[in-house]
């Protein structure tokens, strides 16, 4: 391919000139992430440039792993100037499990809940009984 201005001649005074674009533009899918589940992922391609333009932008997700949800995902950024020119940039997107708390830590607040009402409980009596004998008279 030619880089550069091609010319050419249709009579001896009229000239047609093309430019050949020859250079690739620049793809930017952006940095790796790694995100909660459920959380959303919003995707830009600002970052790419071309010295004519950028024609097509196209995304490409790949999952890693064997199952839906949590995982890690290859996201792919094809870009094509109007020469047809390509770049490729590709980022990696972790997701990560939203689990509740282990059964030992909620076993383990449940317990201390139920020792702090009873103790609760025990000085409520306790200021009841001196109460009532307070305010008897012998």
């Amino acid at each position: 391919m030619f880089n550069g201005t091609q010319v050419y001649a249709e009579s001896s005074s009229t000239f047609i000139t093309e430019i050949v674009d020859v250079s690739p533009p620049t793809v930017d899918a952006g940095t790796n992430r790694t995100v909660n589940e459920d959380t959303e992922v919003t995707f830009d391609a600002s970052g790419s440039y071309d010295n004519v333009g950028i024609v097509n932008y196209a995304w490409t997700f790949i999952d890693v792993t064997p199952k839906t949800g949590p995982g890690r995902y290859v996201v792919t950024l094809t870009v094509k100037d109007p020469a047809d020119n390509p770049d490729v940039d590709s980022i990696t997107v972790t997701v990560l499990s939203i689990e509740p708390f282990p059964m030992w830590i909620q076993a383990s607040i449940g317990v201390a809940v139920i020792t702090i009402t009873i103790a609760i409980t025990n000085i409520s009596l306790e200021k009841e009984k001196k109460t009532d004998m307070d305010s008897k008279t012998f």
